[in-house]
């Protein structure tokens, strides 16, 4: 079965994902819609304090999270560090496609399709990462591995995350901007359908792609409780 796939650098995968999510996340804070769930907080941070750009706050969420996580599942790996490294790459990215995309058009229905076209493009990065057997960017290893510790399906734990996400965006919001910064109907539907997305696109990858890491030997056992958490 696996000799009918196409073989390609999971490095390849973790890259490209990187970069789309980044660009998506990106295009949507201009598009006026809401932010993806899961940048909500990192944003409303960034309208209350300007001095500390999106991508560093969205670094010092990641670093919490970690923090979160290793008190539940108390597992901390030396691998890890490449998934911090991964979220400095990222945080990068977000700031230098943040600059990039700036001018959009103001017509509603083509904002409305730019925006579709980034939820989906954000669901295919996040599945790129995931699939690539590399070590997981910390926002996406924190809801893959709490489905596997607590064995229920990644889906399940995705979606509760982005409607936390949602809910502690919403109140930090209001209590310091008095309003909803970044987060309209595009979140809340992002924040029911997100984790579907995602293992959606993470099926058809697996089908159709053997990603393994060039450099990173062990990755494959860092990542290989995925497909077992994400395929209920």
């Amino acid at each position: 079965m696996s000799g009918s796939k196409i073989r390609v650098p999971g490095e390849l995968f973790m890259v490209s994902g990187l970069f789309l999510v980044a660009f998506s996340i990106s295009l949507m804070v201009n598009l006026g819609f809401g932010i993806s769930t899961i940048s909500s907080l990192p944003y409303a941070l960034n309208l209350i304090a300007p001095d500390i750009s999106f991508g560093v706050w969205n670094l010092m969420f990641q670093t919490t999270l970690y923090v979160i996580l290793v008190v539940v599942t108390k597992n901390v790996q030396r691998i890890h560090i490449v998934s911090f490294i991964m979220v400095i790459l990222f945080a990068a990215l977000l700031d230098l496609t943040g600059k990039a995309v700036s001018t959009l058009p103001d017509e509603p229905y083509l904002s409305a399709v730019l925006f579709a076209c980034g939820f989906i493009t954000m669901c295919l990065g996040i599945a790129l990462m995931i699939t690539s057997k590399m070590p997981l960017m910390i926002i996406d290893m924190f809801s893959n591995n709490l489905a596997s510790h607590f064995r229920i399906s990644f889906r399940r734990v995705k979606t509760m995350f982005d409607v936390s996400c949602l809910a502690v965006s919403a109140a930090v919001s209001m209590s310091f901007l008095g309003n909803l910064a970044g987060i309209g109907i595009g979140t809340v539907l992002m924040s029911i359908l997100t984790g579907t997305f995602v293992q959606a696109f993470g099926k058809l990858l697996r089908g159709r792609f053997d990603a393994r890491p060039c450099l990173q030997k062990r990755s494959d056992v860092e990542n290989s409780d995925l497909e077992g958490a994400g395929a209920e």
